[in-house]
This record gives C-alpha cells, sequence and structure tokens, in this order.
C-alpha cells in the first residue's frame, strides 16, 4: 500500500457554510503543525493567530483558529481543526480535518499549502481505499459507503446503511465458517487417513447434506435477493410506451411534477428519450418518455422509434399507454408484439374527453400488472396510477425486515462462483470422487465466498470499485 500522506477536499464543489478539507498520513500532524494557529484573544473581542504553532495538537480535540501561509506569513481562513490519531479514525492512519468558510477559492488555496508542505492528492475513493487496506471495513462495506453517499430515497439509505453495519458481512461470514468447518474434516481425513474413518457412506453423505443445508441454500437464499437489491439500490426502470400523440409526455410531467416534456398537439413531439428520476414510497423509478411506436418513414423518428425499442427491451415495467378516443386502437396490436413478454400496466388515457358509450379493451386485460383510466390533461387518475405502479414494484423492492440483501453484480458474481464449486463439490461426494479432488472445490467455494468481503481481491477490481467514488471519499 501506498504510504504517502494524501489531502483532498471532502465536501461538494461550490459556495455554503462550511468546507472540509481532509488529510490523512503519517505526515498530517505535521503539516496541521506547520499550517495552523490557535486562536489568541489579545485584541478585546476579536481573536488574532497566536505568533508560534502550538507545541502539540491532541487528538480528538476540536481546535479554534486560523490557517497561516507560512511563506507570506498572512492568515487565509478562520477554521475549526482536529486531529485523529491512528487507529480512531476513518482511514486508521493519522487524519486531519480542517473545517474552513465553504467557498471554491479559499478551499482550494488552503488545499494548495497542504500539498506545498508535504502531502499528494488523494484519488478518488482513495480515503475509503485505505480504510479497507487497513482492515476497518470489508469491501462489501466499503462499497456500502458510496451507496450511502448516492442513495436517492430513505429505503436505498437503510439497506446501504444496514450493509455498512456489517449486514451482509455477517452472513457471509457464517456460511464460510461453515464450509470451513466441513472442508476441515475433509483435509483432516486426508491428513490423517489412519486415524479418521471419514469414508464410510454413511459419514461422507452426512457431510454432503450439511454442505448443502448450511451453504448451499443461504447462497441461493442470497441470490434470490439480487433483484430486490437491484431494484432497490439503482432503481427501476420504466417505459411510457404508445402511438403518436397519445399522451405520453404529459403523463410524464405529471408523474414528475414539472413541465419536463414538451407536450404539442402536433405527433411526434418527442423523438429522443427523456429519462427522469422519481420516487413513490421510497421506491427508486427511473422513467423514459419516448418517440411513439408506428410505422415511419421519416429517416429522424424512425432512429427514436428504434431506440424506443431498444429501451423498452430494457426495462423493468412498461405504462402501455393508449388513447381511449383513438379510432385506430386496434393498430395497437404492434405495441403488443414489442412489449411481450414484459411486465407491463395498460394505461387508458382521455377519459376526460370519452363521454359513456362501450367500454374499448385492448387486448386481454388480465394479461396486464393493472389496467388504470386516467387523463394525464386534468390529472384525474393519476394518483390510482402512482397506487398501482408502487402495488406492481413491491414484490421487486420487497424484502422481509431482517433479512440480508445481496446488493450489486459483484456480489452476485461471487457468490454464483462459490454456489457452483460447492454443489461441485457435493456432487464429487456422491459420485465417490477422489477427497483431493472435492477439497480443492469446496476451498474454491470458499475463495469465492470470502472475495464478497475483499480477500483475493485483485488490484484491477479495487481499482474499478474505488474509481467511482468522489476525491475526498
Amino acid at each position: 500500500m501506498d504510504n504517502t500522506t494524501i489531502a483532498a477536499i471532502a465536501t461538494p464543489v461550490g459556495s455554503g457554510g462550511i468546507g472540509v478539507i481532509r488529510i490523512s498520513g503519517d505526515l498530517a500532524g505535521d503539516i496541521a503543525l506547520r499550517l495552523f494557529r490557535k486562536g489568541d484573544k489579545t485584541h478585546g473581542n476579536c481573536h488574532q493567530p497566536a505568533t508560534a504553532p502550538p507545541a502539540t495538537l491532541d487528538s480528538h480535540k476540536l481546535y479554534y483558529g486560523f490557517i497561516i501561509d507560512p511563506s507570506a506569513s498572512v492568515i487565509v481562513d478562520e477554521v475549526l481543526l482536529v486531529k485523529m490519531v491512528a487507529p480512531k479514525s476513518y482511514t486508521r492512519e493519522d487524519v486531519v480535518e480542517i473545517q474552513s468558510h465553504c467557498g471554491p477559492v479559499v478551499l482550494r488555496k488552503i488545499l494548495s499549502l497542504v500539498l506545498a508542505s508535504g502531502a499528494r492528492l488523494a484519488e478518488p475513493g482513495e480515503f475509503t481505499r485505505r480504510a479497507f487496506l487497513n482492515g476497518r471495513l470489508d469491501l462489501s462495506q466499503a462499497e456500502a459507503v458510496a451507496d450511502i453517499i448516492n442513495a436517492k430515497t430513505d429505503l436505498t439509505l437503510a439497506f446501504a446503511t444496514e450493509q455498512l453495519k456489517g449486514a451482509l458481512t455477517q452472513t457471509i461470514t457464517s456460511i464460510a465458517d461453515r464450509l470451513t468447518f466441513w472442508l476441515a474434516r475433509i483435509e483432516a481425513q486426508i491428513e490423517f487417513t489412519d486415524d479418521i474413518d471419514l469414508e464410510s457412506t454413511e459419514d461422507i453423505n452426512d457431510i454432503a447434506d450439511r454442505l448443502d443445508s448450511e451453504t448451499i441454500e443461504p447462497i441461493k437464499d442470497l441470490l434470490i435477493s439480487v433483484k430486490q437489491g437491484a431494484a432497490i439500490r439503482d432503481g427501476i426502470n420504466i417505459c411510457v410506451v404508445g402511438r403518436p400523440n397519445v399522451g405520453k409526455s404529459s403523463l410524464l410531467n405529471r408523474l414528475l411534477d414539472s413541465d419536463r416534456a414538451i407536450v404539442a398537439d402536433s405527433p411526434g413531439t418527442t423523438r429522443d428519450i427523456i429519462r427522469e428520476y422519481f420516487s413513490i414510497c421510497g421506491i427508486p423509478f427511473y422513467i423514459s418518455d419516448m418517440a411513439g411506436i408506428h410505422p415511419t418513414n421519416d429517416p429522424v423518428e424512425s432512429i427514436g422509434i428504434r431506440k424506443a425499442h431498444e429501451a423498452i427491451l430494457a426495462s423493468d415495467l412498461i405504462l402501455l399507454m393508449v388513447d381511449i378516443t383513438d379510432p385506430k386502437l386496434p393498430e395497437n396490436v404492434d405495441i403488443l408484439n414489442i412489449i411481450h413478454g414484459k411486465k407491463a400496466i395498460l394505461v387508458y388515457n382521455k377519459m376526460d374527453l370519452r363521454a359513456g358509450g362501450k367500454r374499448i379493451e385492448i387486448g386481454n386485460e388480465q394479461d396486464y400488472s393493472g389496467v388504470v383510466h386516467i387523463s394525464a390533461l386534468s390529472g384525474e387518475g393519476i394518483a390510482d396510477l402512482k397506487n398501482t405502479i408502487e402495488d406492481v414494484s413491491l414484490s421487486q423492492c420487497f424484502i422481509t425486515p431482517g433479512k440480508t440483501i445481496v446488493p450489486n453484480i459483484r456480489h452476485r458474481d461471487c457468490l454464483e462462483k462459490a454456489r457452483l464449486s460447492i454443489q461441485q463439490g457435493i456432487e464429487g461426494i456422491h459420485a465417490g470422487n477422489n477427497l483431493d479432488i472435492i477439497a480443492l472445490d469446496l476451498e474454491s467455494g470458499l475463495q469465492a465466498l470470502t472475495e464478497v468481503l475483499g480477500s483475493h481481491t485483485s488490484i484491477d477490481v479495487l481499482d474499478n470499485i474505488f474509481s467511482r467514488f468522489c476525491i475526498g471519499k
């Protein structure tokens, strides 16, 4: 691990009340002593910087004072400063945090003085990476830090916080412990063949059964939660689909409570995909408005329709929108073929223009996850539509209280690799394979399990994970 001292602005760019410069490494305390002067009340109520740096800075004590530019002996800003001596810090290194006024110029000035005093600029996520490498966090907990920062709803935040507290860590560790126990039994038989009689059919089959119930089944439970974890963490993708001028853009604006999309009487106004975020009861959604789907010779409109097809394939939920007054309603059959196999809610629009008459249906309404009648113009039925979206999506986001979820694809891949290796070991037991081969399969499964927490993880994987963090975290 790189043992240089690193520094960065830890708060977002822009103006505000307080900005934070974070320093971590062996030189953090020395840099603070070089640049910091305690406040000295020598002129009535007006504090001035002391003429000399403090002799020492106690750990976890907040100091009031000033940052000085040593080259010019001028005050840069009035600050609060705290030093946290290793290992009682975020990185388990000596850490200094300087709280200054939050303006881009003053923060960059203080950071430049810190860098000139011996630190280097931190890379994205490097503080959290050091916390991981120094054993304060495992890799799944480090990833949870990024999820907390990027959380868009209370639900997302709650599950990220559980992961940071170690919910997934505890579950993975428990499974790994049971696998280690049974692997040790098999390895003992390999090492001490004359002393341990394990190869009786009853004993070896018992180990296979226990491996299945104590490792395979818990891993399967975790893998079932992957889709739920992705929905909570990354959101559910919704596409508003329909013919031109059925009110898709008006519906988007209603769901967002803002005039995000242009609405016009002429069909074909929307050509590129408009993708926006909203939430319902803590469930995050990304909704896409797109070109109306219909036959066309317009090359630009054709590109928009092709993009619409691609977005439909990638979506989790379709809002199939039809104009209840459209005499061409049966032509929506073409759209039904496009969305075949996707979870969909049928949305009849323009109910404000339909005065009674025979009920018109498109396809078999029982094939849809819900059917809603709305007026995107007046807002009638929008609340019912939101409730239906919530009900349909809850099955994708519902987690039993206290249940651990798998929040990302890296975890899923590690768990699937572990499951396959352990399953191969179990099948080897049933087939009477050599115990050395069975042990190798179980060892591969154990290694894959511990990769979730960061053991045996390559530098490239770590680089990829921490590059997604902001600088300063």
